[in-house]
C-alpha cells in the first residue's frame, strides 16, 4: 500500500510539473528535477517493499536518460554562454558616453549571462544527482543480489529422504493442471497433422539416399543427410506427440517431447561439423548429449514443472539434471581441448572443470540461487565461447580456402564469383578476417557480461564506450563506427570487383562495344565504386566533410613536395580512360617498348611485349611523349613483300601472279573502299634480279607476320610451277697480278699462280 501511495504521488508531481512547464518551455529541466526527486522517494521505500528486477532496470534507464539530458543541457548552455561573452566583449566596458540603445543591449546580455549561468548550474547539479542516485540503486541491487545468492534452502539429501513419503501418496506426486477433460479428437488431429506434413519429406529423402548410394556406397559426402533421414521417423513421431499434448493443454509433457524432437533434428548438423573427421577431435557425441540436456532443461523451465510437482521431487530432478549436464560439459570440454587451435583450453581445462562442478555442489548443499547463477554463468560463457570459436574458425576456414594454392573446386568457384583468378591475391582479405574476428570477440564479451548479470554496470559502460565513443580534444572517436567503416570499405571493394567481373565477362559481352570500350567502362566503374566506398566509409566513421578542406590543404602541400608524379600519373590515367588514345588490346610502340596494351590503371599502363615481358609505362609518358598505335582508328594494316626474279623473266607474268596471290588471300582487303587495293610495283633493276614489291592491306594488323609468311609461301609455290627463278646475288672477283722480282725473272722464284677466270 505504501508503494502504491509513493507511485501515485510521483505521478501527481509529474502531472503538475508538466502543466507548469507547458507555460514555459525553457524550464524543461524542472521536469527532470521533479522526476529525479520522485525516483529518490521511491528508492527510499525499497527497503520495506523490494521491487521486481524489471522495475529496477526501468528506473536505471530513466536515470540514464536524465543524465543524457543534463549532459546535453550543459554542452548547449556552455556554447550559448560563450556566444554571450563574445558579444559582451565586442560591446566593451560600460562608459558614461554610451547611448541608451548600447546600454540596453549591454543590460540584456548581462541578464542572459546570469540566466545561462543559473541554467548551467542546475543542469550540472541534475547530472550529478542522477549519477549519485544511479550508484545508490546499483549498490542496493548488488547487496540484495548477494544476499539472495547466499540464501540456503533445504539440501538435496533431505529431499531424497522425503521421497518415500511422496511415493506413498501418489496423488500429491504430480498434478497435470491441464484441461479437465482434454479433447481426444483434437489431440489426435493435432498429432496426425505433423505426420501428414513430414511423410512426403521422408519419402523424398529416402529416394535421394538410394540415388546417392548408387554413386557413393559409403555416402561419405552425404553423412549428415543419411543421419537426418534415419532420425526423421522418430522426429515425426515425437513432433506429433508434442503437438497432440499441446493441443490437449498438457504443456508439461509437450515441452520435453518437443525438446527431444529438436535435439534429434539438430544432431546431424553437430555430427557433420564436430565429428572427428571434420574437426579432428571426437566431440560430436558429447556435444549432442549436452545439447539434448540443455533443450530438455529449457523445456522444463518453460513448462514450469517446479510449480506442478512437490518441492522435494523438483529438487531431486534438478540436481540429477545438473549432474548429467556436468558430465556432458566436462566431456565436451576435454574433447575440444585436444584441438590444435584450442591449446589455451588444454591448459585451463582442470580449473574450468572445478568451475563447472561448483554449481551442482552448491545445488546439493541447498544454495539453489547460487547454483543456478554459477551454472548459467559458466555454461553460458563456455557455450558462447564455443559458438564464437566456431564462427571464427569458419571465417578462418573461408580465408584458408580462398588463399589456398592450388585451390579446391569450391574455392575456385568462390574466387570466380568474386572476380579473382586461381592464383590472384585477394586484397584486404586478412584485414576483413581480423575485423570480423574482433566483432565476434566483442559480441562474445557483451554476451558474457549479460550472462553474468552485469548489464547495468559493465555492459552499459562498455556499450557506451563502443557505441558512443570517447573524445580526444575536439574529435569524437567511436570504435564501432570505425570497425564498421573498415568492414564496409573492403566489402564494397569486393562487391566492386565482383561487379567488374560480371560486367567484363557476362553483361558487356552481348553489347556492340569493342574490347577497349568494355575495358574502359569496367575500369571507370571500379574507380567510381572505389571512390564511393572511400567517402561512404569516411561518413560511417564519423568524418565531417566540412573538414575535407583541411585534408585538401594537407594534400596540396604533399603534392607540392613529393606527390607530383603520382598526381600527374593519376590525371594522365583519367585522360587515357576518357580520350582512349590507347586501349586494352592495342598494338603500340612507346619509345623502345613495343607490344600489346593489357590494362590502363590509375598509375601506369601495362604493356606486354612480343617476348611476353611485362612493361609498366607511367601514364604521364603516354601523354607527354610520342606513341605509335597501330590499331587506334581501325585494325587494318599494310603488308609489304619484296621479291626478286632472274633477268629474262616475263615481268607481266610476275605481276599477274603476285596480284592473283594477294587477291585470293582471305585476310587481304581488295574492295578499295576503306584502304587502297593491292598493288604490285616493279621497283627496279637490281644487281642480280628484277625487283618487285607487293603492297596490300589486311583486315587485322595482329596477323601481319602470319599473312606475310603465307604470301611468301604462295609466291614460292606459284613461281616453281611457272619455272620462274629467284636468283641469288653473284659476284665476279678479279685478282690483280703481283709485280715480278729479280729472282722470278731469273727463274728461281715460284711460278706465278694462274689467273682465276670469272
Amino acid at each position: 500500500m505504501k508503494r502504491f501511495a509513493i507511485t501515485l504521488s510521483a505521478l501527481l508531481l509529474l502531472l503538475i510539473t508538466a502543466t507548469l512547464c507547458a507555460a514555459e518551455d525553457k524550464a524543461w529541466y524542472m521536469v527532470d528535477e521533479i522526476r529525479l526527486n520522485a525516483i529518490r522517494v521511491e528508492v527510499g521505500g525499497w527497503t520495506i517493499d523490494p521491487p521486481a528486477p524489471e522495475v529496477i532496470n526501468k528506473r536505471l534507464a530513466t536515470l540514464q536518460t536524465l543524465m543524457d539530458n543534463a549532459s546535453s543541457c550543459v554542452e548547449a548552455t556552455e556554447k550559448e554562454l560563450s556566444q554571450v561573452e563574445i558579444k559582451a566583449a565586442v560591446l566593451g566596458d560600460p562608459d558614461a558616453s554610451d547611448d541608451s540603445e548600447l546600454a540596453r543591449r549591454r543590460s540584456t546580455l548581462e541578464t542572459d549571462r546570469k540566466n545561462l549561468e543559473q541554467r548551467l548550474a542546475i543542469c550540472r547539479l541534475l547530472n550529478l544527482s542522477a549519477r549519485e542516485l544511479q550508484k545508490q540503486i546499483i549498490t542496493w541491487r548488488q547487496k540484495n543480489f548477494t544476499s539472495a545468492l547466499l540464501d540456503r534452502q533445504q539440501p538435496v539429501w533431505k529431499s531424497i529422504v522425503a521421497l518415500p513419503a511422496l511415493i506413498a501418496s501418489p496423488r500429491s506426486l504430480y498434478e497435470f493442471r491441464a484441461t479437465a477433460h482434454p479433447d481426444t479428437n483434437l489431440m489426435l488431429l493435432a498429432g496426425f497433422f505433423p505426420l501428414l506434413l513430414l511423410l512426403p519429406l521422408i519419402l523424398t529423402l529416402d529416394r535421394r539416399i538410394k540415388s546417392w548410394s548408387a554413386e557413393d556406397p559409403e555416402l561419405k559426402r552425404h553423412k549428415a543427410a543419411l543421419m537426418f533421414t534415419r532420425r526423421l521417423p522418430a522426429i515425426a513421431l515425437l513432433t506429433s506427440t508434442a503437438s497432440g499434448f499441446y493441443a490437449g493443454g498438457i504443456i508439461t509433457l509437450a515441452a520435453p517431447v518437443g525438446a527431444l524432437a529438436i535435439a534429434l533434428a539438430v544432431s546431424p548438423l553437430v555430427e557433420r561439423y564436430f565429428s572427428k573427421e571434420t574437426l579432428g577431435v571426437p566431440a560430436s557425441f558429447s556435444l549432442r548429449v549436452f545439447i539434448t540436456l540443455v533443450l530438455l532443461i529449457e523445456a522444463l523451465v518453460i513448462a514450469d514443472i517446479e510449480s506442478r510437482i512437490p518441492e522435494p521431487l523438483a529438487a531431486v530432478i534438478r540436481s540429477v539434471l545438473m549432474l548429467l549436464l556436468l558430465g556432458a560439459s566436462v566431456r565436451v570440454l576435454w574433447a575440444l581441448s585436444r584441438h590444435p587451435r584450442l591449446s589455451l583450453l588444454r591448459s585451463i581445462r582442470i580449473p574450468l572443470t572445478f568451475c563447472l562442478a561448483f554449481g551442482p555442489v552448491a545445488e546439493w548443499l541447498g544454495y539453489r540461487h547460487l547454483a543456478t547463477f554459477a551454472i548459467v554463468g559458466v555454461l553460458g560463457t563456455l557455450t558462447g565461447g564455443l559458438v564464437a570459436w566456431a564462427i571464427v574458425l569458419g571465417i578462418h576456414r573461408i580465408q584458408d580456402l580462398l588463399t589456398e594454392i592450388p585451390a579446391n573446386p569450391g574455392a575456385l568457384k568462390m574466387r570466380h564469383t568474386l572476380g579473382y583468378g586461381p592464383e590472384e591475391q585477394i586484397k584486404g582479405l586478412k584485414l576483413v578476417t581480423r575485423s570480423l574476428t574482433i566483432v565476434v570477440t566483442l559480441a562474445f564479451g557483451l554476451l558474457v557480461l549479460k550472462i553474468w548479470g552485469q548489464t547495468a554496470i559493465q555492459a552499459t559502460t562498455l556499450g557506451t564506450f563502443f557505441l558512443e565513443g570517447f573524445r580526444v580534444g575536439n574529435i569524437v572517436i567511436v570504435p564501432v563506427r570505425i570497425i564498421m567503416a573498415v568492414f564496409l570499405f573492403f566489402l564494397i571493394l569486393n562487391i566492386s570487383r565482383w561487379l567488374k567481373h560480371q560486367m567484363g565477362e557476362k553483361w558487356l559481352t552481348h553489347t556492340n562495344f569493342d574490347k577497349g570500350e568494355k575495358q574502359s567502362i569496367v575500369t571507370l566503374t571500379g574507380y567510381v565504386l572505389t571512390g564511393f566506398a572511400l567517402f561512404y566509409s569516411l561518413s560511417i566513421a564519423g568524418l565531417e566533410f566540412k573538414n575535407l578542406a583541411i585534408i585538401a590543404g594537407a594534400l596540396s602541400v604533399g603534392i607540392g613536395f613529393g606527390l607530383q608524379n603520382i598526381v600527374n600519373n593519376f590525371v594522365s590515367g583519367l585522360i587515357l580512360l576518357f580520350e582512349r588514345p590507347v586501349r586494352p588490346g592495342d598494338w603500340v610502340v612507346v619509345g623502345e617498348t613495343e607490344g600489346y596494351v593489357k590494362r590502363v590503371s590509375i598509375r601506369f599502363t601495362h604493356i606486354q611485349t612480343f617476348d611476353r615481358a611485362d612493361v609498366l609505362v607511367p601514364n604521364s609518358d603516354l601523354i607527354a611523349n610520342q606513341v605509335t598505335n597501330w590499331m587506334l582508328g581501325d585494325p587494318f594494316g599494310r603488308v609489304m613483300v619484296q621479291v626478286g626474279v632472274a633477268y629474262g623473266t616475263d615481268t607481266r607474268k610476275v605481276h599477274d601472279l603476285m596480284m592473283q596471290i594477294a587477291e585470293e588471300h582471305p585476310m587481304v582487303l581488295t574492295n578499295g573502299r576503306l584502304v587502297p587495293k593491292p598493288r604490285v610495283l616493279f621497283k627496279g633493276f637490281g644487281d642480280s634480279s628484277l625487283d618487285f614489291e607487293l603492297r596490300c592491306h589486311i583486315r587485322d594488323i595482329d596477323y601481319r607476320m602470319t599473312v606475310r609468311s603465307e604470301l611468301l609461301f604462295a609466291i614460292d609455290d606459284a613461281f616453281r610451277k611457272e619455272h620462274i627463278e629467284i636468283p641469288f646475288p653473284q659476284r665476279v672477283l678479279h685478282q690483280a697480278a703481283e709485280p715480278r722480282d729479280e729472282k722470278q725473272d731469273e727463274g728461281e722464284g715460284p711460278a706465278p699462280a694462274p689467273e682465276e677466270s670469272p
